[in-house]
């Protein structure tokens, strides 16, 4: 049995460990001791993923964000269809690829928007996709498309997460003060389109 936590070892370097030793069974990822994820392995290759709703490629790649949990592989028997059913070398290919693409943008936004607001950080929300769900149904509203941001704010800090314009993820803005929230998601807006 492997365990560990991802903030110590990557899911990358896991995934790879498991490819290469060929290894049946299933990775289980989990927070505050709640699985969260799964991802399932057959001779080595990944035939299969879930997190929430999600299934298959979409769901292998929302759990090879995740920076923070502990995970376990368990060497056991499973009885799930194939969901996946391309090799674990090109899976990790495009994530990696993915990660450095969304590297890219967020640094962008971060030089861009920190010009006029004071931001804090920004993140990809798969980094942080407890954030949306603790939201409840804001968060509901924002993932079937009816809301495109949404944002809390206190005396300290503003917090707003807004949509991405064609694709289903979301970005997290942390500003350090409170910002006008109009002008900051239209700026927000503008950006995202130059992208």
């Amino acid at each position: 049995m492997l365990r560990g936590k991802l903030d110590s070892v990557s899911i990358a370097s896991i995934i790879q460990l498991c490819n290469q030793d060929q290894k049946n069974g299933i990775l289980q990822i989990s927070k505050n001791e709640n699985k969260i994820g799964e991802i399932f392995f057959k001779n080595g290759e990944i035939i299969a993923a879930r997190i929430g709703k999600l299934k298959g490629i979409d769901a292998f790649k929302k759990i090879f964000n995740l920076k923070e949990g502990d995970f376990v592989f368990l060497i056991k028997n499973f009885d799930i269809k194939p969901e996946i059913d391309v090799s674990c070398e090109f899976l990790l290919l495009e994530a990696m690829s993915k990660q450095d693409e969304e590297k890219k943008i967020k640094e962008n936004l971060f030089n861009k928007l920190n010009k006029k607001y004071d931001v804090k950080e920004i993140h990809l929300v798969p980094d942080n996709y407890d954030l949306i769900s603790s939201l409840s149904t804001i968060g509901d509203e924002l993932e079937s498309g009816n809301l495109v941001c949404a944002w809390l704010q206190d005396d300290d800090e503003t917090k707003m997460i807004v949509k991405k314009t064609s694709e289903n993820d979301f970005i997290e803005f942390d500003f350090k003060k409170q910002t006008i929230i109009e002008d900051a998601f239209c700026e927000i807006k503008k950006l995202l389109k130059e992208v």
